[in-house]
């Protein structure tokens, strides 16, 4: 018997003993497991950083078109504080009209900029003076930092913005630590100490009151594992804390975890990391909060959606007084510096509000398909890059806020079907600084502006004109305006009508553009060929195959808003021809650039028959289908514009320039319903009602040397009372006596390669002017 128990025991103690060697290695194996997805993922790329879009950097200097309200306003955009103290960078402040403010250090295209104190004069909403605060010298320039505007997310929907251990004030990492894990400097990984503390205090409290994760084991479990609460995910996670704390130092893992921590959700987007949690609820870097802001970010650590400022201010103070309070019992901070904490008002979150009020989705839209051309989805939502854009916040907040408003006024049907899209740009540059491609764009939404494939009606009749200047005629030429009457093969007769239904007879060249006569533009159009007014489209940067239809004439092709910009872009820069720009450079993840889209001009029309026929498209604004527009913009005596309306009122079109300034505006309703607006009524209105609430440079190219201006009595248009005419002064080229107030002699000069170089320099001088 005591044998039996002798073997018995032996056997015992053998199965034990494999049983350990077997946990021990599948163990082993385990821990090797999880030490190979640490270092798998630890030591190579650790996060996917989304591409980031910045608007167009804002630019100071004296004679720059810019009222000091919108200088405020551009610059809370981005973040800055208003203080009454001295500044320090992100801050700004005002006296008596003049604006004081210190930029952000920041990597431009062309280089690092440091940080510099500027003090800015206006005089009636413009920049007369720009100056060093410290020095008192004058400034030729001082450039503020661009606002974010967008992000380009990888799958995962994380965004954030990555930060280095010198990013981290010593006062953050203090609360950080204090609140989250005070051993953390002491500890393993693990703190069997923190955890025995917490189970006392849960259970005298009956409830979860504290937790003994170390800062290391939340890394852990937000970075590798899921939030599954298992005894086998919490054994991973104290095993992977402990390899992480032997593979890589404090550092290291302080900051990993400073940009790994969820902080917050904004629709698809996700707010991970300080730094980007700190842009997103105050506007400013981590390095520029005060005590209670860097409070209130710590305290959201606990439970990001409870504790939201945005969502729920009073909750989120209250958990950022307890935090205050747990800093001044650890003699972080005196009982001074705790109640002028408890003072603050942190819950200003207006610079939000303001970036929330202008919606970029559209823009953004058209950057990530211009950039989709060079680079992958990958490289747009992993690697960090930064994009430069063209867009204005400014001018585009208040381009949105009044086409948002007009489009609203004008659905008379309330049906809410009318729809609509709008790009601004820079006539000179090709540079788009605003862009709508509906009323509430959202992500994925069908951009207008981008892919609306719309009849453009009268739009087209500029280039009509402008195929007859090309083959000689001029703005005095007699052309008729009669009916027409043509036959296709199969006998379908086409007969089209002027808008008032009536005939004019024998009229000026300039007159049938500016009064939109569709009878004269068809006989106009025959006679000049329509195969060379395709040509003249294509000149324009019309990019698509043409049919050569009669229709064609009267605006039957279809084209979207952005291909109707880069027609008159080629107009309004009297001819020469800029690809439009939503992207002037990137830089990479080290911030070295790696493209710069630079100024690229053709040329295919002169600038002395551009002159002509913006002449004819300012007569459109101030006698034509466009004087309607001087109701809204009385002052503006420089409008070249041209209305657009459909068959039976599906479209309204409106195509402008004045100063640096060029617009598209079309409104109609998706499903081709009657909108009842004529271009005139409707697009052109929302035109006007834009360019009347931005500041520009209104100065206009001066006109090429061989214009001279002659005196005329054109044919009076019988039609309609609003189309009486008067003498006035035409340009023309070649050889006269008179200018446009007969004062001096204008001689015969061809158009040269010299006027085209002077006319281009004079178009880009506006810019800086």
């Amino acid at each position: 018997m005591k044998k039996l128990i002798r073997i018995v025991t032996l056997l015992f103690f053998a199965f034990v003993a494999l049983g350990s060697s077997v946990c021990g290695v599948l163990l082993y194996g385990h821990v090797k497991t999880l030490n190979n997805l640490i270092t798998t993922r630890f030591d190579t790329n650790r996060w996917q950083i989304p591409a980031r879009v910045f608007s167009r950097p804002l630019e100071l200097y004296p004679g720059k078109n810019i009222s000091a309200e919108d200088l405020i306003k551009e610059l809370r955009f981005g973040g800055y504080q208003q203080k009454n103290k001295k500044l320090a960078e992100g801050e700004y402040k005002t006296k008596d009209g003049v604006v004081f403010l210190k930029t952000r250090e920041f990597d431009f295209l062309d280089g690092r900029q440091n940080s510099i104190e500027c003090t800015v004069y206006f005089t009636d909403d413009r920049i007369t003076g720009t100056y060093d605060t410290v020095t008192q010298q004058p400034l030729e320039e001082c450039r503020v930092d661009p606002i974010t505007i967008g992000s380009f997310l990888p799958e995962t929907g994380e965004d954030r913005i990555l930060l280095s251990h010198e990013d981290l004030p010593q006062q953050f990492i203090d609360t950080l630590l204090a609140v989250e894990d005070k051993s953390f400097f002491s500890h393993i990984g693990i703190d069997p100490k923190g955890i025995l503390r917490a189970l006392y205090l849960n259970m005298r409290a009956g409830r979860a009151v504290a937790g003994g994760s170390t800062l290391t084991q939340q890394l852990v479990k937000n970075y590798f594992l899921s939030n599954e609460r298992t005894l086998r995910r919490k054994f991973d996670e104290a095993i992977m804390a402990f390899i992480l704390e032997q593979k890589y130092n404090k550092e290291e893992i302080l900051v990993a975890y400073c940009n790994e921590i969820f902080l917050g959700q904004k629709g698809k987007r996700a707010i991970h990391g300080f730094a980007l949690a700190s842009k997103f609820y105050f506007g400013r870097e981590l390095s520029q909060l005060d005590l209670a802001e860097i409070a209130m970010l710590v305290g959201i650590i606990k439970g990001p959606s409870i504790y939201n400022p945005i969502k729920h201010p009073e909750r989120s103070q209250n958990r950022r007084d307890i935090v205050l309070k747990i800093l001044v019992d650890n003699k972080l901070i005196d009982h001074e510096q705790y109640n002028n904490a408890i003072d603050t008002n942190t819950l200003n979150f207006e610079n939000d509000r303001v970036n929330q009020s202008a919606n970029f989705v559209s823009f953004i839209d058209l950057v990530q398909r211009r950039l989709r051309q060079s680079y992958s989805k990958e490289d747009l939502t992993s690697q960090g890059l930064l994009i430069f854009s063209t867009l204005d916040p400014v001018i585009h907040s208040k381009a949105q806020s009044q086409f948002f408003a007009t489009v609203v006024k004008k659905d008379k049907s309330q049906t809410k079907k009318l729809q609509g899209a709008y790009i601004i740009g820079n006539r000179h540059t090709g540079e788009i600084l605003s862009l709508m491609g509906g009323l509430h764009p959202r992500i994925g939404d069908f951009n207008r502006a981008l892919d609306a494939q719309r009849q453009i009606g009268s739009l087209i009749k500029p280039a009509v004109y402008l195929t007859a200047l090309n083959l000689g005629y001029t703005l005095t030429s007699i052309i008729d305006d009669h009916n027409v009457s043509l036959s296709d093969q199969s006998g379908t007769t086409w007969q089209p009508a002027n808008f008032d239904k009536k005939e004019h007879g024998r009229i000026m060249l300039y007159q049938g553009l500016a009064y939109s006569l569709n009878l004269a533009t068809v006989n106009l159009g025959l006679e000049v060929g329509l195969a060379n007014v395709a040509d003249s489209l294509k000149k324009l940067g019309v990019k698509k195959d043409i049919a050569l239809y009669p229709s064609l004439l009267l605006g039957s092709v279809e084209l979207s808003p952005l291909q109707v910009m880069q027609m008159y872009q080629s107009i309004a820069a009297s001819g020469f021809q800029t690809p439009l720009r939503a992207i002037r450079g990137v830089l990479n993840q080290e911030k070295k650039p790696i493209q710069r889209n630079r100024l690229s001009v053709e040329q295919h029309f002169s600038p002395s028959e551009m002159f002509l026929l913006q002449f004819a498209l300012q007569e459109a604004v101030r006698v034509g289908t466009g004087k309607r527009l001087k109701q809204i913009l009385p002052m503006h005596d420089k409008i070249a514009g041209k209305t657009g309306t459909t068959n039976n009122y599906r479209d309204s079109w409106f195509a402008g320039f004045t100063g640096e300034i060029l617009g598209v505006v079309w409104l109609g309703s998706d499903d081709n319903d009657n909108t009842g607006l004529t271009g005139s009524s409707g697009a052109m209105v929302a035109w006007g009602n834009i360019v009347k609430n931005i500041h520009y440079n209104d100065r206009e190219p001066n006109p090429p040397l061989n214009i001279y201006w002659q005196k005329v009595s054109p044919p009076q248009i019988k039609a309609s009372n609003n189309h009486i005419t008067h003498p006035l002064y035409l340009p023309m080229l070649g050889t006269e006596k008179t200018n446009h107030n007969g004062t001096r002699e204008s001689k015969q000069r061809n158009t040269t390669l010299q006027d085209s170089v002077e006319s281009i320099f004079d178009s880009i001088l506006n810019i800086f002017n």
